[in-house]
């Protein structure tokens, strides 16, 4: 048993102790835990409110509106966000005004896809999401009705985010 490791010679005492890296990696972590358990929170307690405040109806509308553009169309905004990000690291690393024109473009590019990829994406719900909930639920045409009005309404926010999102990585 002990001749299965005799070749590594590592010492682990260290590994596990807090040092400078661990902390800073720590506290930059903290904010987007909170906010990677604060918004389903969140979205929860709006769904309540719906349901509770309106109707069913409306609830089961909007839950479904939300996860098909979720995972449509938010999911691919995402991940033009993650692909921006580790190309500006890189831009921002060769520091003073070359890095700074680089990731300039690189900022312009990002917005440009979030329009070409998501938008389309967008459009292509507000016209069909109410076939696909009534598909989905075709004893209830109203949540279909429903879904479309919510669509017209959400897409503008998703959309907006995308774009706001693509710009703020920079700060």
């Amino acid at each position: 048993g002990d001749r299965l490791f005799a070749c590594c010679d590592l010492d682990m005492k260290g590994v596990g102790g807090p040092d400078f890296e661990t902390k800073r990696l720590l506290t930059l972590a903290i904010p987007t835990t909170i906010n990677a358990v604060a918004d389903p929170f969140f979205r929860i307690i709006l769904v309540a409110m719906i349901s509770h405040f309106i109707d069913t109806n409306s609830m089961i509308a909007y839950v479904l509106v939300v996860l098909f553009l979720r995972v449509t169309t938010v999911e691919l905004s995402i991940a033009i966000i993650d692909a921006e990000s580790t190309m500006l690291q890189d831009a921002l690393s060769l520091g003073n005004d070359p890095g700074h024109v680089i990731a300039g473009h690189r900022v312009q590019l990002a917005v440009f896809m979030q329009l070409l990829l998501t938008v389309p994406g967008l459009v292509a719900w507000v016209f069909g999401i109410d076939n696909v909930v009534l598909w989905l639920t075709p004893e209830t045409p109203e949540v279909a009705e429903l879904a479309r009005q919510y669509t017209q309404v959400i897409v503008i926010d998703f959309a907006l985010q995308a774009i706001a999102k693509a710009f703020m990585l920079v700060f």
